[in-house]
Parts: structure tokens; C-alpha cells; sequence
């Protein structure tokens, strides 16, 4: 089965651990499921990730977005939905 992680749910994993991390845990130490991203989805975590407001020194960042790299699985977009 394969997975999106929203930013928010990333961040609250990051900021807060619990159950966030839980999810995120879950989904890459599972056989089943596969973690997916886009670039555009790589480019909203890496820009969330370095918001000022969240305080992430450049040491967490890194070690998230190298996590991120490795247990993800990119993925090429060819189509997209303007929903306005």
C-alpha cells in the first residue's frame, strides 16, 4: 500500500514525537508500505523543515531530510488536478 505523509503530520513528528512518529514509524518499518513522494512534496518538507518558527537546528533538519531520502520512494507526476 502506498503512502503520502503530509508536511504537518512530518513536522509534528519532528516537533512533538508520540503518535506522529508513530505513524511515520509504522509505515516505513512495514513490509506493506511504501512512503511516496513527489518533488514537489520533497520541495514543501524541505521548505517546512527550514521555517524559522519551528526552530530545527541544521543538524535535525539534515538528519530528518536524509531519513526522508532513504525511505521514501520518488515518484513522477504526469498528471495534476486544479481543484480551484
Amino acid at each position: 500500500m502506498k503512502f503520502i505523509i503530509d508536511t504537518n503530520v512530518l513536522v509534528s513528528a519532528i516537533l512533538k514525537g508520540r503518535e506522529p512518529r508513530e505513524v511515520i514509524q509504522f509505515v516505513v518499518d512495514s513490509p506493506n508500505c511504501e512512503w511516496v513522494v513527489s518533488e514537489e512534496i520533497l520541495a514543501e518538507y524541505q521548505d517546512v523543515l527550514s521555517r524559522k518558527k519551528f526552530k530545527l537546528t541544521d543538524e535535525v533538519r539534515k538528519e530528518w531530510l536524509d531519513i526522508i531520502d532513504l525511505v521514501t520512494t520518488l515518484v513522477d507526476v504526469r498528471v495534476t488536478i486544479d481543484y480551484y
